[in-house]
């Protein structure tokens, strides 16, 4: 099992007059071993500091000590949103996953059972790296590329119009490439919702009641696009692309920063 990281307590400490002294007390209840009672606090300073990946961080941290490993994914979700590039929440999001997937495999379960960890939704490659590094590659390999179309077209040698005319090829691939997952990511980010089941375990049924059938059973932590609502009843589709419906109190929904 992967441990955890603590919570950023000398940095939140540090803004501690930013963010109310019930983050200092959340601190202390997370040291003491009052997880609850930490993660309590860390949603109390959260309702006034909605856009701190710090206190999602924290809180993610202390719902996962607590054993309520949904609401802990989905916390550490929120901090990566807010900070793509926050390596420590990184890690504690794939040990949560890890000890969600670990307790499933030891409770046993029949049927259809989706697994928090394959949830990218099809979405992986567009999130994999930041919309930053991405239009850094794209103008470099721009820029590259132009270089080595000036240099095949000036020289007169053989050896160096062949590596000049491969690396411009290269250079292409790389820039179509980058341009391509930024508007998909702008895309993506622009439309698609998501959220992620804070149930322990849920029910996905193939019409908005109980009294639809059951099409798969999913695990707190799994990551679901969002899409209408009907009463009580939210409409998701899967990680493998299949949509149902779980009941609004069982998935929160993932806020994109700004």
């Amino acid at each position: 099992m992967r441990a955890l990281l603590a919570p950023l307590t000398t940095l939140l400490l540090l803004a501690s007059a930013a963010l109310g002294s019930g983050v200092d007390a959340a601190n202390e209840d997370f040291w003491q071993g009052r997880h609850g009672q930490a993660a309590q606090g860390y949603r109390a300073a959260l309702e006034a500091h909605p856009d701190s990946a710090d206190l999602w961080f924290n809180l993610g941290t202390a719902e996962a000590e607590a054993g309520r490993l949904g609401p802990a994914i989905h916390a550490l979700e929120q901090a990566l949103l807010l900070a793509p590039g926050d390596e420590d929440a990184a890690h504690n999001l794939a040990a949560a996953r890890q000890r969600a997937v670990e307790a499933a495999v030891k409770s046993g379960s029949e049927g259809r059972v989706i697994l928090p960890g394959d949830d990218d939704l099809g979405t992986g490659l567009l999130t994999a790296f930041s919309p930053t590094l991405l239009a850094w590659v794209f103008g470099l390999s721009w820029t590259l590329l132009f270089a080595l179309i000036a240099v095949w077209r000036k020289t007169r040698k053989a050896t160096l119009r062949t590596g000049s005319s491969f690396g411009a090829v290269l250079a292409a691939l790389v820039a179509i490439g980058a341009g391509g997952l930024l508007v998909g990511r702008a895309n993506l980010d622009g439309s698609a919702k998501f959220g992620v089941v804070v149930a322990e375990q849920a029910s996905v049924r193939t019409g908005p009641g109980d009294q639809y059938q059951r099409a798969a059973k999913v695990l707190g932590g799994v990551k679901v696009r969002l899409r209408g609502t009907d009463g009580g009843w939210q409409q998701v589709v899967l990680p493998d692309g299949s949509d149902g419906w779980l009941k609004a109190a069982e998935v929160a929904g993932l806020r994109q920063p700004g």
